[in-house]
């Protein structure tokens, strides 16, 4: 009897080796192929060569990832990368699980389209618009406005061309107290 005993509580505090090898946090998740989780954006002519270029946008791989975003990234790598088709170059927005993209033209007339991104969280709806130009064979981050990422609007809307150096974007952001939100331009310098 008490031989018994002894083998019985290991087991119940610790489970059988056979319980202890099969234990895997990932056997009851659905890890989503990385595969799946690119889209082909086809967005104009970016370097002024007269062909259509293409952007690929990246998505993190996704532990649980439903339509309301529930889940979590693999290895907490929660990261959107851009790849764009005439160049090697890219863009990685870290801690966004998604991001839109939109071409604002040539501001500053030097062959390459400029961009504004605006990364996606799990929840909510404010974040950084970020504003890039394509300058010495890289993507340079000229600078962000905060917004609510979830308007009906383009926001290609809130930029105004100042000059080809400088560009004014609307920020919308909280008072002090939180109890109503206020806009103003900001200005970005392309240098």
């Amino acid at each position: 009897m008490k031989l018994f005993l002894f083998a019985l509580i290991p087991t119940m505090f610790f489970g059988t080796k056979k319980d202890l090898v099969n234990t895997n946090k990932f056997n009851n998740h659905k890890v989503t192929d990385t595969i799946k989780n690119v889209d082909t954006l086809l967005i104009g002519d970016l370097n002024s060569d007269k062909i259509p270029d293409t952007i690929f946008r990246i998505y993190p791989q996704m532990i649980n990832a439903t339509e309301d975003y529930d889940g979590d990234c693999v290895n907490n790598a929660c990261d959107v990368t851009f790849k764009f088709s005439f160049t090697d170059q890219q863009i990685v927005i870290y801690n966004a699980i998604g991001a839109g993209i939109e071409n604002l033209g040539d501001i500053n007339k030097d062959g390459f389209c400029e961009f504004v991104i605006f990364p996606h969280w799990f929840i909510g709806c404010w974040g950084k618009i970020q504003y890039f130009t394509f300058k010495n064979n890289e993507w340079k981050n000229f600078g962000f406005a905060r917004a609510n990422i979830c308007e009906e609007v383009t926001f290609e809307k809130h930029v105004k061309i100042i000059s080809t150096r400088k560009i004014k974007v609307m920020e919308v952001y909280p008072n002090k107290d939180y109890s109503e939100m206020l806009q103003r331009y900001k200005t970005l310098k392309l240098d």
